[in-house]
Parts: structure tokens; sequence; C-alpha cells
């Protein structure tokens, strides 16, 4: 019994690695663009730091 404990856990542990090596980067692919809805590290340091609301780029092709 003991054994197979031991067998479980190094699949579990093994499948566990996997799945985090395989994940992928996390380096960003670049700054976000307008309308992605995403915001920008300088808005949510200026959210941080001071409060200043934040707000999501919008895309300039968009129509309003």
């Amino acid at each position: 019994m003991k054994r197979l404990m031991t067998v479980a856990f190094g699949l579990m542990f093994t499948v566990g690695m996997i799945g985090m090596a395989v994940a992928g980067s996390l380096d960003s692919p670049g700054a976000p663009s307008g309308g992605s809805g995403m915001y920008t590290l300088q808005n949510l340091y200026d959210y941080l730091t001071s409060g200043t609301a934040l707000t999501v780029p919008r895309d300039s092709s968009a129509r309003r």
C-alpha cells in the first residue's frame, strides 16, 4: 500500500510539472493596444499611488 501511494504521488507530481512546463511564457507580447480592454501598467501604478481613476484605452478606429 505504501509503495502504491508513493507511485501515485510521483505520477501526480510529474503530471503537474509537465503542465507547468507546457503552460507557456508569462512575458507580454507587447503593450495593450487600443480597444483591448486592458489597463496599462502606468494606469495601474497611478491608481495604486494616487487613486487616479482607471481608464481603458479606446480603439482609435472604433466608431462612437
